[in-house]
């Protein structure tokens, strides 16, 4: 039977009508998109951890204004599959399982997404998933060749298929998509930059996750996303999941990055609650620590103008709280002799071990009067084994089939709270809001409010994955209350997801983390870590003045206890790193401890933050600058050193830095070439460098003053992984 054709806006879709997929798509007449080659069967779901046994079979459709809503037999389900076409050509995805047999079934999860896709020619597509581990500008046969995940299972990579297709993976527990809209934007990218057309597809729900993946016929791709959906299904009862984006446009990949940041609001990302998008853009740095390694508060206190003095305004603490010590003594950093401090035994007492009440206010009050706000870490996933909650209020915890509470996201000594159960909700933002008024905090840290494991307690009035993303409205409205106590107190939270953009004031994300060390390890080049770093700002929402929205990143913290983190503290590659972070727009975060050895260059670095507003907000241009390495010797044995430099241009106003760093293991000389037509650089003007990091004008053999011409041919012998943030500075500058 012919595939029916259905226009819907300026969208025409076909339909398979044996098994009800989407087997056509095309917007106007810009090219086909979906339904090439062979791809895996895509709409499926799983009953008891399972995957349903028995394909997918069309039962019907219909068409109402701009709505297709498909009707397709699954097993015992029926699905109805719904696509909604808004007026400026956005199509919303929303699929509910009902149950339509006479017994009840368990749904543990729904599989949705795109099949055969790909514009034009194959061989002319790229696949892109910015804001991941992925690489950038991959051929889409790269990601065509991947093997679907197992059905409940996140996509892992290992080996030379990672290395080629996600080379951060292997820092982040081998996934190259982080689970949307909470740990990544979720975002599948195939374009063709010779038709200049793109599709995109993403995921956004503020209840269930979903985890993003990507597979294929070898040639044209399949685009997926496994929901989080779960629930007991009573015989004609129906769960809805979240809502797939799919965007069809003509244009740059850059003007496909825009169209997707433009949609924020359409999609319920925007607006913030707390103001502007910017809010934490000039943070200068970020201290993370726990009072015990110091001997408790009193010691971090003593500590703190030490801390100060590198130009640090944030001090976030590790979990404070009473907590499972093993030993009665103030945490050594031994997670396993000494206990976890995310353990806690009790979310409204501070632990005994590090000091008095007095003890902390008085921590609080010295950072204060440095100039530090304070936050505390807000240990949602869950308590001790033996808090106080497991007998006063069993209700707020996780349960499974048989009634058992279970663990937090796997972590054995916790068990799993209820991120849905309103009272639990209240709880937290009651506790919350008295450390504030009590200690004057500044704001807390939200530690890892991810989709967690569903609750099969049959006592609860909600459908079992009502939990897994609990915490979206427990921290907005979490937000709201700290706006009314404290309108400066901020949210930080420990994940780069889109959904956590509305409530907090800036997220820290392990994608560009991952990278980078991918980076130092060989496995991505300079130039595509700048692509990398262009897309990820590039779908950030961003302020009147372009600022997008910040973000935190690291070398190290309390959960990189791996190689090579520690291995690597105090080598140049680290400092490297670190500094090509900092150069890139992000605020830096000091793991305690890692600056020991270092003080002066990573005070140097986040003072350079903190003294220069371009660096903060100004406008960079990754890949601009041209490098030349004169035809060095090592291009015979196929590394050249040009392509070991990151060299980054940042401007705003007639104020222009120049990040740089060679990553060669050789002192080169190269040419920089820098865009003068798009800097604020005058040609007959001279001007000398200095380095924002350490204060030094730079001397090459002698020569201290160039004119702007001659910045278009600018000879530089950088050190060895040594980072440079050098102010094109006017002579007459002081």
């Amino acid at each position: 039977m012919e595939a029916p054709t259905i226009t819907l806006g300026d969208y025409c879709l076909r339909l398979d009508l044996r098994s009800g997929a989407l087997v056509g798509l095309q917007r106007g007449d810009g090219p086909p998109l979906v339904g090439h080659g062979r791809g895996p069967a895509l709409l499926s779901a799983d009953l008891a951890y399972r995957p349903v046994d028995a394909p997918p079979r069309y039962v019907a459709h219909t068409v109402d204004g701009n709505r297709l809503t498909v009707q397709i037999a699954l097993g015992p389900l029926l699905l109805h599959d719904r696509y909604t076409t808004s007026s400026d050509g956005l199509i919303a995805r929303r699929v509910a399982v009902e149950n339509v047999s006479a017994e009840e079934v368990q749904l543990t999860g729904l599989r949705i997404g795109l099949t055969g896709v790909a514009i034009g020619n194959p061989a002319h597509c790229r696949f892109e998933a910015p804001g991941n581990a992925v690489r950038p500008r991959l051929p889409l046969e790269a990601a065509a060749s991947l093997a679907p995940p197992p059905s409940g299972s996140p996509q892992r990579l290992d080996g030379s298929e990672a290395e080629r297709f996600a080379p951060g993976a292997a820092h982040i527990w081998r996934r190259p998509f982080g689970d949307a809209p909470d740990i990544g934007p979720g975002l599948l990218v195939v374009h063709n930059a010779l038709l200049g057309y793109s599709l995109l597809t993403w995921y956004v729900s503020a209840v269930e996750a979903a985890r993003p993946w990507v597979s294929g016929d070898g040639a044209h791709a399949t685009l997926g996303f496994d929901l989080w959906l779960a629930g007991w299904l009573t015989p004609g009862a129906r769960l809805e999941g979240g809502t797939q984006y799919i965007l069809a446009c003509a244009g740059s990949y850059d003007e496909a990055l825009a169209a997707y940041r433009a949609r924020f609001e359409q999609t319920g990302i925007l607006p913030p609650l707390y103001g502007r998008v910017d809010n934490a853009s000039d943070w200068a740095g970020v201290y993370e620590v726990h009072p015990g390694p110091f001997g408790g508060f009193n010691g971090l206190r003593e500590a703190l103008p030490r801390i100060a003095a590198m130009g640090v305004d944030t001090i976030y603490l590790l979990p404070v709280y009473a907590h499972r010590n093993k030993r009665g003594l103030p945490w050594d950093e031994n997670w396993w002799s000494s206990g976890s401090p995310y353990a806690i035994h009790d979310f409204e007492r501070l632990e005994p071990s590090l000091g008095s009440e007095r003890d902390f206010a008085n921590l609080v009050a010295a950072a204060h009067g440095l100039g530090m706000r304070v936050l505390m870490d807000l240990v949602l996933q869950g308590c001790s084994l033996e808090a106080r909650y497991v007998r006063e209020h069993p209700d707020w915890f996780v349960r499974d089939e048989h009634g058992q509470m279970v663990h937090s996201h796997g972590w054995n000594d916790t068990w799993s709270l209820d991120w849905a159960n309103p009272a639990y909700q209240q709880y937290v933002a009651d506790y919350a809001l008295r450390y504030v008024e009590r200690f004057n905090v500044d704001g807390f840290r939200v530690d890892a409010p991810h989709g967690k494991e569903p609750n099969w307690d049959r006592n609860i009035p909600y459908h079992a994955s009502r939990t897994n993303l609990g915490t979206a409205q427990l921290l907005a409205d979490l937000r709201r209350s700290l706006l009314t106590a404290k309108p400066s107190a901020a949210l930080y939270c420990e994940l780069f997801g889109p959904l956590w953009i509305a409530s907090h004031d800036i997220s820290n994300d392990y994608h560009p983390h991952s990278m980078a060390y991918a980076l130092a390890e060989g496995k991505l080049t300079p130039a595509e870590f700048g692509e990398y770093l262009r897309d990820y700002w590039a779908i950030l929402p961003q302020a009147a003045d372009g600022s997008p929205s910040p973000r935190i990143c690291f070398t190290e913290t309390h959960d990189t206890r791996n190689y090579p983190a520690y291995a690597w503290r105090g080598s140049r590659i680290s400092q490297a790193l670190l500094g090509m972070l900092v150069m890139a727009g992000f605020v830096p975060m000091i793991w305690s401890g890692q600056e020991v050895g270092q003080e002066g260059f990573i005070g140097g670095l986040i003072r350079a933050r903190r003294e220069s507003a371009v660096l903060r907000r100004g406008r960079r241009l990754f890949n601009a600058v041209a490098v030349d390495d004169m035809g060095h010797y090592r291009r015979e044995w196929g590394h050249p050193p040009a392509e070991e430099v990151f060299a980054l241009p940042i401007c705003d106003g007639e104020t222009v830095l120049l990040g740089l760093v060679s990553l060669c293991a050789e002192q080169v000389t190269y040419c920089l070439s820098l865009p003068l037509d798009d800097l604020p650089i005058h040609r007959r003007q001279s001007y000398r460098l200095r380095d924002l990091i350490s204060g030094e004008v730079w001397d090459e053999c002698g020569r201290v003053r160039w004119t702007g011409a001659e910045l278009a041919a600018l000879m530089l012998t950088p050190r060895m992984y040594r980072p440079y943030i050098l102010h094109i500075e006017p002579n007459e500058a002081s």
